[in-house]
């Protein structure tokens, strides 16, 4: 192997991970604000659904704070209507986790079959960013 070879191929190693970095950097941060918006998401949901197996009704704004208690709701604005969650961002300070989603929403829709809960439609902005629409 000539030196001329093994330069040419060092050459294009550094153009591919010059061209990959930002990418993985990207799907790294992507990650790190879905770790923390899903597990969230998950307890909402999952309280809307023993509100709707014990009142067999879906809950409205006024049962928020029950649905919410204890739940982190930092950086997140949440309503209610009909068990569907709105779910804000309002991260405005450059040094929280979720500035760059500030503004953006996510909604959550119970599919109800059968008397009960069996998935939840998730779309938004937010879920359009996050790749977590279905």
């Amino acid at each position: 192997m000539s030196v001329t070879e093994l330069m040419l191929s060092i050459c294009i190693v550094g153009i591919l991970a010059s061209v990959a970095t930002p990418f993985y950097i990207s799907y790294v941060q992507q990650a790190r604000v879905v770790s923390i918006i899903i597990p969230r998401l998950h307890l909402i949901e999952t309280r809307i659904s023993l509100y709707y197996s014990t009142y067999n009704r879906l809950p409205g704004n006024s049962e928020r704070s029950h649905i919410l208690e204890e739940i982190d709701t930092e950086n997140c604005e949440v309503a209610l209507a009909s068990g569907t969650v709105t779910m804000t961002i309002n991260a405005p300070e450059s040094s929280s986790k979720l500035h760059i989603l500030n503004n953006k929403v996510l909604v959550a829709s119970p599919v109800v079959t059968k008397h009960k809960i069996t998935t939840w439609h998730l779309s938004g902005e937010l879920a359009d960013r996050l790749g977590i629409n279905y």
